[in-house]
């Protein structure tokens, strides 16, 4: 698992919007022919969507569907008292249950 940083989400936004932009350009140019006409509607469709896009971002960060605390998704992966949850762990090739894991204090195979 991994934290997406918030340069990567910009790059990814610029990334995006120039891909969209392009699109834009390519099929205002096949229906009319007008490169200037196209890349017109491009420079003015890039300003739009991305007023846009804050706009429709700003009304849905004051919706809670779909939201859920950080310390939520926490404590639903908790694992319940007496569950027998697979883990990451490999003994002899084959995944340990939490129930066959080996006490940590005891284990010689723990290294720090």
């Amino acid at each position: 698992m991994y934290i997406e940083t918030r340069a990567r989400s910009i790059i990814k936004t610029i990334s995006w919007r120039a891909t969209a932009t392009c699109a834009t350009i390519i099929l205002v140019f096949i229906f009319t022919g007008n490169i200037k006409l196209s890349a017109s509607v491009g420079g003015v469709e890039v300003f739009t969507k991305l007023l846009l896009y804050y706009l429709h971002e700003r009304v849905w960060g004051k919706i809670n569907m779909g939201k859920t605390s950080a310390e939520d998704k926490v404590n639903s992966r908790a694992p319940e008292a007496g569950h027998n949850e697979m883990t990451a762990e490999k003994s002899e090739g084959r995944c340990l249950k939490s129930s066959e894991r080996p006490d940590p204090i005891v284990s010689p195979n723990i290294r720090e």
